[in-house]
């Protein structure tokens, strides 16, 4: 099971147990049952989503509104006094402030929490496996049985990008 920031030709290639360059069903379910373990932290037998939310990438700093050029956040312009960085409040029409970072559910997050099929907040590992073989079997586009790099990258591109939800 990838992470939000791994390349997908790198993640294909530590799964190719066989090193033919391509991801089978079983190297598909052996990588879920590694992703499983790791993840599982308090070795309990079921990921939960602190668990999941742990092995999220660390949110990026935040720079103090209004701090740099037009308001910008230039960590360089950025007064030496946080007090005296201006509060202008909620943007016009809207009752609360955006929060900062990406939103909640990020890709790692969601390809693990997906799995929880019967929505109890917890992942077991045959919802897990279950998930990627699902999951592997809608990226294998040219129904070869097998996990392509063109494929894996088509596949995952769009679920490694920061602030986008997933597709799928």
């Amino acid at each position: 099971v990838p992470a939000a920031n791994d390349d997908p030709l790198a993640w294909l290639a530590a799964a190719d147990g066989d090193g033919d360059g391509t991801l089978s069903a079983g190297e598909v379910a052996a990588d879920a049952a590694a992703a499983f373990t790791r993840l599982d932290r308090d070795g309990n037998g079921v990921i939960v989503p602190t668990e999941a939310d742990a092995a999220l990438p660390p949110r990026p700093a935040r720079t103090p509104r209004g701090a740099g050029p037009q308001g910008r956040g230039d960590p360089a312009a950025a007064p030496a006094d946080p007090a005296a960085v201006p509060d202008r409040g909620p943007p016009q029409g809207q009752g609360q402030r955006r929060r900062a970072g990406p939103p909640l559910l990020l890709a790692r997050e969601s390809t693990v929490m997906a799995a929880d099929a019967d929505t109890d907040f917890r992942v077991s590992p045959a919802e897990l496996s279950t998930e990627a073989a699902r999951v592997a079997a809608a990226a294998d586009t040219d129904g070869d049985g097998r996990l392509s790099p063109a494929e894996a990258r088509a596949a995952l591109a769009p679920r490694i990008q920061p602030g986008r939800m997933p597709r799928g």
